[in-house]
């Protein structure tokens, strides 16, 4: 499926299948690219990696209950590709979670309500953890008839012809007079790049929609424990330092895209 966005003579276009922004005919990276390409690994991810190998490598030692040193070779070989891929495998289930939940919070976000015959619920009906989807709703939908936002942009893509960069916000939306841009999250934490990663679209909301952002703000669905926490900046100086780290990211990974093309 294609998604199109226009300003003046410059075309935006997202294939959502390849998973590519095509700005005026030519690829450019997305706003996650960008930051997972020009910020080291968190030593809470590094560690959580590590645990999630450390764990599949005690689960395969006890599917085969002889000694290890009987193990013959081809075992070993799979013992130690189960525990490289681990982390990846549950990240895969993390995302399942938050990405039903997500399309919960955007369907409920356009029509008001989730009919019975959704896509979005039969999916969470049918998943393995919907329990911990439903707790994240219930507190979803609280903090939302809390805040008496008028949604102005939902899942829009927009682009920044001037540092070559696009992306997809959740959610932009006017609060008691103030310009709010929220970004949804399952995880185990709210950090600093979730912040970062806001910041970037703010900069392509200025050039793409000629809107400015008062309050950036990230709302986290716990993927463990259903927990609900929503975190934001209002502060102008800290957003405008939050965009300028951004923008060295860009210039970071322009940088290392430069060096590894082979010649």
């Amino acid at each position: 499926m294609l998604t199109q966005s226009k300003l003046g003579d410059n075309y935006l276009t997202f294939d959502e299948e390849k998973h590519l922004y095509i700005l005026n005919g030519s690829v450019v990276p997305s706003v996650t690219t960008v930051n997972k390409s020009s910020s080291p690994e968190s030593p809470r991810l590094v560690s959580w990696k590590i645990k999630e190998g450390s764990k599949s490598t005690i689960e395969c030692l006890k599917e085969v209950p002889i000694l290890v040193k009987d193990y013959p070779q081809y075992y070993i070989d799979e013992i130690l590709k189960r525990s490289t891929t681990a982390w990846s495998t549950e990240a895969r289930k993390a995302a399942n979670i938050g990405t039903l939940v997500h399309s919960y919070a955007e369907e409920f976000e356009k029509k008001g309500f989730i009919s019975n015959d959704s896509e979005t619920r039969k999916f969470i009906n049918e998943h393995i953890d919907r329990k911990k989807i439903f707790t994240c709703i219930k507190k979803f939908r609280r903090w939302k008839r809390s805040n008496k936002d008028e949604i102005i942009k939902s899942e829009d893509i927009i682009a920044s012809i001037l540092y070559g960069f696009a992306g997809k916000f959740d959610r932009l939306a006017n609060r008691n007079g103030n310009i709010v841009l929220s970004d949804f999250k399952t995880s185990s934490g709210i950090f600093i790049d979730n912040f970062i990663q806001l910041s970037a679209y703010t900069i392509a909301l200025k050039e793409w929609m000629n809107i400015d952002v008062d309050i950036i703000e990230v709302l986290r669905f716990g993927k463990e424990d259903g927990e609900f926490e929503v975190k934001s900046i209002k502060s102008k100086s800290k957003i405008k330092e939050l965009q300028e780290q951004f923008i060295r990211n860009v210039e970071t990974y322009s940088f290392h895209k430069k060096w590894n093309k082979k010649d």
